[in-house]
């Protein structure tokens, strides 16, 4: 299991200046994908509701699943016990145990705790054919990697 910080009190409390304002920005995570709540209130293990996502990361590359010729991310949505995309009208579940990581490093805000819950990570996985770059929140890469059974970069 992937170890994940809680988000500092101060990150939380700025990302309520735009509601404040009214500008309906997200100042901590620009461009980020759709997530729950503050990150580190979420546990995998305490969500009953299978159905419902935990949350959401970019996938970029080929294999997988992934069309060949797409010339964006696509959407991983990551559940307690799959993590799946939709590239078509079908949605495909990502073979997250047939990949290892190949390399791992946050890409987010420098002030920002490396493991915390909400911190913008890239995760690089491959396989045979499959060559998938996973960008997103450390908490939803961190529950793909213990799903994956990968190793916790350092």
């Amino acid at each position: 299991m992937w170890s994940t910080s809680g988000v500092p009190v101060w990150r939380k409390a700025l990302r309520t200046v735009p509601t404040i304002l009214g500008l309906g920005l997200d100042l901590v995570t620009p461009g980020s994908m759709p997530s729950l709540g503050d990150g580190d209130d979420l546990d995998p293990g305490l969500n009953a509701n299978v159905a419902e996502p935990l949350g959401y990361v970019a996938v970029t590359g080929h294999g997988g699943g992934l069309p060949a010729a797409y010339p964006s991310s696509q959407v991983v949505a990551v559940y307690a016990d799959r993590a799946t995309i939709m590239p078509g009208l079908e949605e495909l579940v990502l073979p997250l145990a047939t990949l290892g990581t190949t390399h791992a490093s946050p890409t987010g805000l420098r002030w920002t705790r490396r493991k915390a819950a909400d911190a913008i990570w890239t995760v690089q996985a491959e396989g045979t054919n499959v060559d998938l770059t996973f960008r997103g929140r450390w908490l939803h890469l961190a529950h793909l990697g213990t799903l994956a059974g990968w190793p916790e970069p350092g």
